[in-house]
């Protein structure tokens, strides 16, 4: 059985930070040495290991991401950040169980503390209705350190795996925007 991901941590562990640390070191002072002349090869490119999604399902995952990293910056500080901005990516039910789970960590005085990576494998039409057209867009959450915290820094609490798989279902409506309608949490690991 899915777990809805409005209830916990897990509602906002899907937290997309990208960057990269770089380590610098000293080196101690090396003879000088010459090297052969530098020949110019011109690589082969190798196959892409993206998939290519179609237009289509491109949007749905533009609009994940957006949610993902809306939401983290929401759980990160959701006593400083205007929780109105949800309702560009997202859209009922999923913004009402976000709504009610800041309001329980405010009360709480708990908030995100690091990030959490989420991976696409895989964006498809699901159905279409009076709305419009729905996409699954599922995939793994690499959670790291994520938890949240409270006031004074403490863990409260964090996911229980280290990964976990995870669905969206993203509604494309007829005028064209896409929003992300529902967040679900997969059993075990990934």
């Amino acid at each position: 059985m899915r777990e809805p991901v409005g209830r916990g941590i897990v509602a906002v562990c899907g937290v997309l930070v990208l960057g990269t640390t770089l380590f610098t070191g000293c080196t101690p002072d090396l003879p000088v040495v010459t090297a052969p002349p530098v020949v110019e090869v011109t690589p082969t490119p190798a196959p892409s290991p993206t998939p290519q999604w179609k237009e289509d399902e491109q949007a749905a995952i533009d609009v994940v991401y957006a949610y993902i990293d809306t939401a983290s910056r929401i759980g990160h500080s959701p006593g400083e950040v205007d929780w109105g901005v949800i309702n560009e990516v997202a859209s009922d039910p999923v913004t009402g169980d976000l709504a009610r789970l800041w309001d329980e960590w405010l009360r709480q005085g708990w908030h995100l503390v690091g990030t959490a990576r989420f991976t696409v494998t895989s964006a498809s039409a699901a159905k279409s209705d009076y709305r419009g057209d729905y996409y699954y867009v599922r995939g793994c959450y690499f959670a790291g350190d994520t938890h949240m915290a409270d006031a004074t820094g403490a863990r409260v609490d964090g996911p229980d795996v280290d990964s976990f798989p995870g669905m969206y279902t993203v509604l494309r409506t007829h005028t064209e925007n896409y929003f992300v309608i529902e967040e679900t949490r997969g059993e075990g690991s990934c």
